[in-house]
């Protein structure tokens, strides 16, 4: 999983596009802590604590992983829905590979209710995502 992260990976919309982690509609892949990629498009409203959608679409069970300077490649035997893999063998198990690359770029946001939460920056193929990894209050 990500450093100091859950394992959710939610698509970055840009630097350019003002966004909130509080009422967000976003696609996610999630590195679990009992060895599965899932894909998720989640609607989570953390002002009303409701959450639509928090099964995964599409999921595989990690078979293999190789850590390489900031990158982590996940391997597994089947394609997952909306996630961005490559195919790097015909047969076995490590059919698919993910690499997810972290930026080390950290940013915060400020909410004046709950003080300041901590997110990083990864990049998976040309793509930028977001975990949350930590949180200070006020």
């Amino acid at each position: 999983m990500p450093s100091y992260s859950q394992g959710d990976l939610s698509k970055y919309p840009g630097d350019h596009i003002k966004f909130s982690p509080f009422t967000e509609a976003y696609q996610q892949i999630k590195v679990t802590s009992n060895g599965y990629v899932e894909y998720r498009n989640i609607t989570d409203s953390m002002e009303t604590g409701q959450i639509t959608n928090p099964k995964p679409i599409s999921s595989a069970k990690i078979t293999g992983y190789l850590i390489k300077n900031d990158t982590r490649y996940l391997y597994y035997s089947h394609h997952i829905t909306g996630v961005p893999d490559t195919k790097v063998a015909k047969s076995g198990n490590k059919q698919y590979r993910l690499a997810i690359t972290n930026l080390h770029q950290p940013f915060s946001m400020f909410d004046g209710d709950q003080g300041a939460l901590l997110f990083s920056k990864y990049q998976i193929k040309n793509t930028a995502y977001f975990t949350r990894i930590g949180a200070f209050g006020v």
